[in-house]
């Protein structure tokens, strides 16, 4: 029974990389990816960088200028500008997208295999959610954030019971990054996280011995929500 299992969860791993395979292969034999948004997003980059290295200053000069608030959706415009330093726009799209594939695909995988070990299968069906709408509408902050909401709660399951300071300073990066790709996805990663947190106390709640389970469970817990507030102070 123990080897069926083992031989089932590798196959199951086989197929999940043949499924992502299948997801990125229509990214990267195209020049380029058709969208509402994407061709702003990619332009919008472009005048970024080329702004902060001076390229044609004086006619962007005529109709932008810099804005430093720290505000959500930045992501892919520096994202992207750092990849047009290196990479054709077509190319950088490309990589970009190839990117959030990967994010949303290997980050489902892991949230699975924490909430229950050996679980890849379960993240198969989640793939078929990758092109979602509003991807083919260009949001890609948007899809970028809902990918990484699941590094997000994923990461958090597995040292929910024992953050140190490198755990919550992780922690805490993974929630500003989340902040900055899309504000949707940063609340679904935390509600996710109040969620799941709920749920163990309501079963704490109902042993014997609840209030130690409780004190050990919030003492535990207070790492975690001291990583979120930086993030928070940005809204």
């Amino acid at each position: 029974m123990i080897k069926d299992f083992k031989f089932s969860d590798r196959w199951m791993n086989y197929v999940f990389y043949g499924l992502v395979i299948v997801l990125l292969y229509p990214i990267l034999i195209n020049k380029w990816f058709v969208s509402g948004d994407g061709p702003c997003h990619l332009y919008n980059a472009k005048v970024l960088k080329d702004m902060i290295l001076g390229q044609e200053s004086p006619f962007y000069e005529t109709f932008y200028r810099f804005n430093f608030t720290l505000a959500p959706n930045l992501f892919d415009h520096i994202v992207l500008g750092i990849l047009q330093m290196i990479f054709s726009p077509s190319l950088s799209e490309r990589l970009f997208l190839s990117m959030y594939i990967l994010m949303f695909c290997f980050g489902v995988r892991f949230l699975m295999n924490e909430i229950q070990p050996k679980s890849t299968w379960a993240a198969i069906p989640v793939l078929i959610f990758v092109y979602h709408h509003l991807l083919l509408k260009g949001f890609f902050n948007f899809s970028f954030s809902i990918a990484a909401s699941f590094w997000v709660i994923g990461y958090w399951l597995k040292h929910r019971d024992s953050f140190k300071l490198k755990q919550s300073l992780i922690l805490c990066i993974l929630f500003i990054l989340n902040y900055f790709m899309h504000p949707i996805g940063f609340v679904f990663g935390v509600v996710g996280i109040i969620l799941i947190g709920f749920t163990a106390t309501i079963t704490a709640m109902l042993r014997e011995d609840a209030n130690i389970i409780l004190f050990t469970k919030m003492k535990a817990w207070l790492p975690s929500l001291l990583a979120l507030l930086p993030a928070v102070l940005f809204f």
